[in-house]
């Protein structure tokens, strides 16, 4: 007898297979990080088509099925202008790869959840690039790893860590600066996943193809 369960949930990652199928990367609030089966929802005609789509927040309903569960119900509750715009696209990419490989599966995490939340929040309506390194930070906080930075950007990296999201607050960062803290924030991200980024390649193609003012 299939089981089925319900769950508030970010999708995290997608992997396209067969003509119109979809292994979907789902960070939910109740079970942590799962992988389901989304069958035919490439099909525009199918129900879950909308819903199972990258950085939307959805309601989620899957079966307990082996060895990989499957979508049986989906629906969005919220979604975002990212899709709109590569620079959002590329940026907030970067964060879910980083959120998606240094996740294990089923390990269940409030923080993590309303991290992604967030964040997804502040790509629309913040600077995407400073978002994602912000957001980095305080994963990286979050998973139990020590973020190594040096004494002289300190004040900086304590910025990025306490910020809050729910607040309106502005602050501002010299251009020099922020070039150095996006470095150590990829080494320290690049020392922890011991694998490259993928999505750091999508943002260099989008950047080769943005004019130069």
């Amino acid at each position: 007898m299939e089981r089925f369960f319900k769950a508030e949930a970010i999708v995290l990652a997608t992997t396209d297979f067969g003509d119109a199928n979809r292994v979907v990367t789902f960070f939910t609030k109740e079970f942590g990080k799962i992988e389901a089966n989304a069958y035919n929802c490439r099909r525009s005609n199918n129900p879950l088509s909308g819903a199972m789509q990258m950085f939307n927040h959805i309601s989620l309903e899957f079966v307990k099925t082996q060895p990989v569960y499957r979508v049986h119900e989906a629906e969005i509750i919220d979604f975002y202008n990212i899709n709109e715009d590569l620079m959002k696209i590329a940026y907030a990419s970067i964060f879910f790869e980083i959120a998606n490989k240094m996740t294990p599966i089923g390990q269940v995490d409030d923080g993590v959840f309303y991290l992604l939340l967030d964040s997804l929040k502040a790509f629309d309506k913040r600077n995407p690039r400073i978002a994602t390194l912000i957001a980095a930070c305080q994963f990286i906080q979050i998973s139990g790893f020590a973020l190594e930075y040096p004494k002289s950007l300190e004040k900086i990296f304590t910025m990025f860590l306490n910020f809050d999201w729910q607040e309106n607050s502005k602050f501002s960062i010299k251009s020099g600066e922020l070039i150095e803290v996006e470095k150590i924030i990829m080494k320290n991200v690049q020392s922890l996943i011991e694998s490259p980024l993928n999505s750091l390649k999508f943002l260099e193609s989008i950047k080769s193809l943005t004019p130069k003012k």
